[in-house]
Formats: structure tokens, sequence, C-alpha cells
């Protein structure tokens, strides 16, 4: 190899790293030789996967709750997204948290959905349906309701995920008080 050439890394070496990363969940990866392998067989039996290495993410979708039923007013795009992304987000290991408007006095603060995905329904505004084209006097509401959720909680969140310009400034705001990176998805 020439001077200054970096080295080639072996499949070996880089198998080792995933099962860093990855030790205990099941996951396919794929090699060029059209082989897979899963998760499991990467990290050998007995793997664990370690509360250390999970990540968290706290998705914020102001008006869509991924509990509404499809078909509804302002239900049907963003929160099969949000729902479908909080699914597959958790079935890769993260821990999701759905932040969504509380719509209905009789819904939990915290309602666990799928196996890694909560709702966190949050008080702003009257606990009834309200059009998102009105919530925006509600925002500061939410934001300071959520950064009080978000406190409470054992461990921190990693990300947030906005979603909807509203969300994003929910989300903005989290980041100045909590320095929480973030990222918006414009629906």
């Amino acid at each position: 190899r020439a001077l200054g050439t970096p080295r080639r890394k072996s499949f070996s070496y880089v198998l080792g790293i995933v099962r860093t990363m990855f030790a205990g969940k099941e996951t396919e990866f794929h090699r060029s030789d059209c082989r897979t392998y899963k998760r499991s067989d990467l990290v050998g039996i007995g793997g664990a996967w370690s509360r250390a290495m999970t990540k968290r993410v706290a998705m914020i979708s102001e008006h869509a709750s991924p509990l509404a039923m499809p078909g509804g007013v302002d239900s049907g795009g963003q929160n099969v997204y949000v729902g479908q992304l909080a699914r597959h987000l958790a079935a890769t290991g993260w821990d999701v948290d759905v932040f969504t408007r509380r719509d209905s006095p009789v819904l939990p603060e915290v309602a666990e959905w799928v196996p890694g995905v909560r709702i966190v329904h949050v008080a702003a505004g009257p606990s009834a349906f309200v059009a998102k084209e009105d919530l925006l006097p509600w925002m500061g509401e939410f934001t300071a309701t959520a950064r009080r959720f978000m406190r409470r909680q054992r461990e921190r969140y990693d990300l947030a995920h906005a979603n909807f310009w509203m969300s994003g400034l929910v989300a903005a705001d989290l980041k100045r008080a909590l320095g929480l990176p973030f990222v918006v998805t414009f629906h």
C-alpha cells in the first residue's frame, strides 16, 4: 500500500463495531455477498442491550396524534406519518415519546402505545378539539408543559423531531431552555 493511503477495514473489524453499537437488537444487515445477518447473530448468545446505549427522541406533533383515526378533521397525513416513524424508530432501539396536545379530558398524561413508544398528552388550551389554524395562541403553554414533563424524566432526550411549523416553534423554545437539538419536518 502506498504511504499515506488509509488502510481498508476488514469485515470482522466492522462487525466488531456493529456488535458494540447494536448489541441485542433484532435488525437485519446485508453484505454485498448477499448474506443476511441479524443483530443477534452479530452479538452472539446472551448479548444484552445496554440502557446507556438507548437513544431517546421527543417527537412533537402539536395537532396530529398517532392515536387519532385517519379520515377525521386534521387527521390522516401527519398523524399516520408520526405514528409510523415512531414505531420504526422504536423497532431500531430508540425510546420515543410523541408529544401531542390533549384534545379530550379523558386522555391520560402518558399512554403506552406500542413497545418503545409513549404518547404524551400535553395540556395546552381547552381539552377539546381545536382546529390546527387556531392553535398558535396555545403554543407557549404547550412548550411550558412539555418542558416541565421533560425535566421530570429520569433520562434526558437526545433529540427533538418537530412535525409542522408550530411544533418547530415549540422545539426551538425547548432548545433554548434545555439545550435539546432538534429537526423539523414540514407537512
